[in-house]
């Protein structure tokens, strides 16, 4: 291990090497210059961060991890803290030493600048990131709401069976959907966006999420920033209103060919009444485009769970997220509760 040591890279001159790295590791994944200049460069919390894993012999760099800064709240309090992602080691040196002298390293610098750090490692990364340190949350889980469901009929029924129940269980969740829209339509407004309004900004001084779970600061200037992440397609908002104030919005990325729906955020006024009121507006007036289907990703308390589902979300798969807290931050006697959906990660 004395061969390879780590340290910060610079965001100019070792750029060319980091992204060969990512392309090395991930040859499928494109946009890696964009997501460089909008995640370590051009973030608006500043204080991102990248390590590299030197070969000590050829001083060639052959890891990378990136630390994304974040700005989280918890009781009013700001926490700083840090995205662990973008991990990537090369293939001639992908034994379990390197990557985990990286992982190590990097965690104790993250720590000594944040109170609270947060990593989705992909499948292959799970086993040296436990191993290093990082202690498992929970799942973030992919709830998934059907909407016309002869595709899905047709994977475990025959054909002509699928063409005959599909109407009735379509119909079906048509008059449900159609019952809670109309149950909260009387006191609620709402709208479809393509852009987020500085109005997003009483919503988040005002909602109670904060006073008892940990999560990122919802703004309009945050908004702002991550909607420049997506590339490939356009993030569109559905927002609800009472007596003229937003009180809760939903951040979505149409499919047109697939005639599905990616949830990539959601946030309310509270996490029981409003954000059932949200989704269940949502599900039943996305019914124009001829939606198949809508999934949400996150992970929470189980009152937002309780109200996801309670709108026909069911749950379809899960990941891990792994995280650690500074032990001289406020969370020292009990840790929160978290609440993290697809835009909390460094990429959709």
């Amino acid at each position: 291990m004395s061969d390879y040591f780590v340290q910060e890279a610079c965001v100019d001159s070792d750029k060319n090497d980091i992204l060969k790295l990512w392309h090395e590791s991930f040859p499928k994944t494109r946009y890696f210059e964009h997501k460089y200049n909008w995640l370590y460069k051009k973030n608006i919390y500043k204080n991102s961060q990248l390590y590299v894993l030197i070969h000590g012999k050829s001083q060639q760099r052959v890891g990378i991890q990136g630390i994304s800064a974040r700005c989280f709240e918890f009781h009013g309090e700001v926490i700083s803290t840090g995205l662990v992602g973008d991990f990537a080691v090369s293939k001639d040196h992908r034994t379990l030493g390197p990557g985990l002298k990286l992982l190590k390293s990097t965690m104790t610098a993250a720590l000594s600048d944040n109170d609270f750090i947060y990593s989705f490692p992909n499948t292959k990364a799970v086993p040296v990131v436990k191993r290093s340190g990082y202690k498992l949350h929970k799942n973030i889980n992919r709830y998934v709401k059907i909407i016309k469901s002869f595709h899905y009929l047709e994977q475990i029924l025959p054909k002509v069976v699928s063409l005959f129940l599909a109407p009735l269980i379509d119909g079906s969740i048509y008059i449900v959907d159609g019952m809670r829209f109309t149950f909260y339509r009387n006191s609620i407004n709402y709208e479809f966006r393509k852009d987020m309004n500085v109005a997003i900004n009483d919503l988040w001084d005002k909602a109670g999420y904060k006073n008892n779970c940990l999560l990122q600061r919802r703004n309009k200037n945050y908004i702002d920033w991550r909607e420049k992440e997506c590339t490939s397609a356009k993030v569109n908002y559905f927002i609800i209103k009472k007596n003229g104030g937003i009180v809760g919005y939903i951040a979505y990325i149409l499919d047109n060919k697939l005639k599905t729906i990616l949830i990539v955020d959601f946030f309310a006024l509270d996490q029981d009444k409003y954000t059932r009121t949200l989704f269940s507006m949502f599900v039943f007036n996305v019914r124009r485009n001829n939606i198949v289907s809508i999934s949400v990703e996150y992970t929470g308390t189980e009152c937002i769970d309780s109200s996801v589902r309670s709108t026909g979300f069911r749950l379809r798969d899960s990941r891990p997220v792994f995280y650690k807290f500074n032990k001289t931050s406020v969370f020292n006697e009990k840790e929160p509760e978290i609440f993290l959906t697809a835009w909390d990660e460094d990429a959709v």
